[in-house]
């Protein structure tokens, strides 16, 4: 007799056994003895409890069942199609899930970064913003835990061009996809100034769980709102702009994680406002972000880096954006002693510090409306 499939069976004693790659799964078939005879089994992954297909009272039959679909399944691209029953196999969940994972990675270096003696900037709140899983990402392999130079160099330029704005004007600063970012708590800013703060509603929700009790040092007000809603972000943009006599943009992190033509669009949409004076944003050449997509492809499979155009600065040019000033990360992080071992020999070397699509390069960038 001839069991249905879809059981487990706890094998007393294997008499046959062979393994076969199906797809990029690895199968291994068995036949072993049952109280009705024996059973042909699969397990699926090795090490999870083995996958009854079915059971019959001779062994001879058992094995040549066994052997069947060692044959049909050698090579089909996915078990699952010709194995009915088999239950999938549970795939981890990834580290970096979405973009907003990326602000806990990246607040897990502003947190490391503010427990030096020599820091060059001061987070208080970075290490409960980055939380459990920030220290995961940025722990995640060796190529990681040696990469907070870019952060803590982009961090400490954003913070000088913001105070820069703010001394010659600046009344409001958006911060769009603010993530994690603390600014409006640990920066010396004026009472009077104006923080708008633009991300997910899930992002921003973990942040007022953290900050819920800390004190904004000027006016700050969060707005949940996905940027890819064109529409909505169009009509924030003209509410944001009558509030303000001189406003700063901000996009610290996010362009990277945008298409050209998603990038040229939110351009344009700023540079609408009358008041959205100044953007400070940042991005890298197409150098830089082949390596990366190289190095960190296995943990940034859920938020991909996108954006890098071979025109560099002059992207900016036709959708309304000249650039008044750039400053390299990389020299930025050799100016403050941050660069690891052996990058800190290559800072040593002749450069001009400007953009070059064919050689790894990233900026912290400020540009004027038109």
């Amino acid at each position: 007799m001839q069991s249905s499939g879809g059981s487990q069976v706890l094998a007393k004693q294997e008499v046959f056994h062979a393994k076969v790659t199906a797809g990029e799964q690895l199968l291994y078939f068995f036949v072993a003895d049952c109280p009705d005879g024996w059973a042909v089994s699969v397990h699926y992954p090795r090490e999870g409890e083995p996958f009854s297909l079915c059971e019959l009272p001779e062994l001879e039959d058992a094995k040549r069942h066994a052997q069947g679909w060692v044959g049909l399944v050698h090579n089909v691209k996915d078990p699952l199609e010709w194995i009915p029953g088999l239950p999938p196999v549970a795939q981890p969940e990834p580290l970096i899930r979405n973009v907003s994972d990326t602000a806990r990675w990246v607040a897990y270096y502003r947190a490391e970064e503010s427990s030096r003696p020599d820091a060059v900037f001061n987070d208080p709140f970075a290490r409960r913003l980055a939380g459990e899983r920030g220290e995961q990402i940025a722990r995640a392999g060796p190529f990681l835990q040696k990469t907070s130079w870019p952060f803590v160099a982009r961090t400490y330029l954003s913070d000088q061009f913001i105070l820069e704005q703010i001394q010659q004007g600046a009344d409001m600063v958006v911060n769009l996809a603010a993530g994690l970012d603390a600014r409006p708590y640990r920066m010396a800013l004026p009472s009077t100034l104006k923080w708008i703060e633009v991300d997910l509603p899930e992002i921003l929700a973990h942040k007022e769980e953290i900050l819920g009790n800390e004190k904004s040092v000027c006016a700050l007000e969060r707005i949940r709102l996905d940027l890819s809603d064109v529409a909505a972000r169009r009509q924030l943009f003209q509410d944001m702009g009558s509030k303000a006599n001189r406003a700063l943009i901000v996009s610290e992190g996010l362009l990277a994680y945008l298409t050209e033509d998603e990038v040229g669009s939110l351009a344009r949409d700023l540079a609408v406002p009358k008041s959205f004076q100044n953007w400070l944003l940042d991005f890298g050449s197409p150098a830089l972000m082949k390596m990366l997509q190289k190095k960190m492809r296995a943990q940034m499979t859920q938020a991909p880096f996108k954006f890098a155009p071979a025109a560099g600065p002059e992207f900016f040019t036709p959708h309304g954006w000249k650039l008044v000033k750039a400053e390299s990360v990389f020299k930025t992080a050799a100016r403050l002693k941050r660069l690891p071992f052996p990058l800190s020999l290559f800072a040593l070397l002749p450069d001009s510090g400007e953009f070059n699509a064919n050689r790894p390069w990233s900026a912290a960038c400020l540009f004027e409306k038109r």
